[in-house]
């Protein structure tokens, strides 16, 4: 199969690795690969099982978890409200949310949207999350629904004074889908699908919940070795949304980077989307986060991506704009192949 029929030596690059992926992922939970390059789609494919234990193919048409690479969407579903005059990411966020407590006063919209608000992680920072599986949770029946991560939020000192620093926090962006929720009158699930599913026509794609009729890549715990796990969305983290929520397809997610990761086709106004690319507050030498996005200025080529991952998933996004080519992919696993395979495809160019 040629992949890149202009260029012969990444042809040969690129099949070696798509190939091998190939192989040894065809009785693996679900993974799914996407390869863009200059606006051409070089590879599409979802490889593996969707329920192991029935034996089900995974499809172009499976949904399979975003995970953090959610945050994009929330990102630029608040710049798409900044646009339309429905608020604006200086404003402080109790102008929003009227629980917050006294240390959030000063906090703004672009200081949870570039992790730099002081918010400790609901997720990641909360001690009593850390040493507990999916199955423990069940067991105790925990639920990690509004309430728990707006008690989390009220009753944790915040990490350090707003703006001093970058810490990643889900709770940051957990709290940009309750100001979206206000500023647009619709749920957070409602208005992502009014300005991106619905634009793109997405067939495969919801926040948590799935209403898409399609079976969604099941989450497993270890590769090779499978261990299956309950759905973390909704078994346990049922109120993730803004932070981590979003299923998509293959399919979805291929027009979801042409016409709006490329494209800014969501936006009125070009300089809007020029800002949802730009790189904003420096975590550490070289590297920065942005829109729901992160920057990296110290590989070999710099690069434009997120990844995301929670109990049996794992996805990331790399787009390596000298190269004018996007790696998204997805696994049903936990693996670090996720981090390492984009890295070995944009070397075949």
């Amino acid at each position: 199969m040629q992949l890149f029929q202009s260029n012969a030596r990444a042809n040969q690059c690129l099949e070696k690795i798509t190939t091998a992926i190939e192989n040894n992922t065809k009785n693996s939970p679900a993974i799914g690969l996407l390869i863009i390059k200059d606006g051409k789609t070089l590879y599409k494919k979802a490889n593996g099982l969707t329920d192991i234990e029935n034996q089900i193919q995974a499809t172009n048409q499976t949904p399979m978890s975003l995970c953090s690479m959610t945050k994009q969407f929330t990102a630029a579903a608040i710049l798409k409200l900044q646009e339309d005059g429905k608020l604006n990411i200086n404003d402080n966020i109790n102008k929003y949310i009227d629980w917050l407590p006294e240390y959030a006063k000063n906090i703004k919209i672009s200081n949870l949207i570039f992790h730099n608000s002081g918010i400790s992680d609901y997720n990641n920072d909360n001690r009593s999350l850390k040493n507990i599986s999916p199955e423990e949770g069940l067991k105790v029946r925990l639920v990690i629904d509004n309430e728990f991560i707006k008690n989390y939020i009220m009753t944790t000192k915040p990490k350090f004074n707003v703006g001093e620093k970058y810490s990643y926090s889900n709770s940051g962006y957990w709290l940009l889908a309750r100001i979206i929720e206000k500023a647009s009158g619709q749920s957070y699930s409602e208005y992502i699908n009014d300005i991106i599913f619905k634009k793109i026509e997405a067939k495969n794609s919801y926040v948590n919940f799935n209403t898409s009729g399609v079976l969604e890549a099941q989450p497993y715990q270890t590769w090779p070795l499978y261990e299956k796990l309950p759905n973390i969305f909704s078994t346990v983290s049922i109120d993730s949304d803004g932070d981590g929520g979003i299923f998509m397809s293959l399919d979805d997610f291929e027009k979801y980077i042409n016409k709006v990761f490329l494209g800014g086709k969501i936006f009125n106004n070009k300089k809007t989307y020029q800002k949802f690319m730009l790189k904003e507050f420096e975590e550490s030498k070289g590297k920065y986060y942005g829109f729901g996005l992160k920057h990296n200025e110290t590989t070999k080529y710099k690069k434009i991506y997120h990844d995301g991952g929670t109990y049996g998933y794992r996805s990331n996004i790399s787009y390596y704009p000298e190269k004018n080519l996007v790696v998204a992919m997805f696994f049903g696993t936990e693996t670090f192949a996720i981090s390492a395979l984009p890295e070995k495809i944009v070397r075949c160019f």
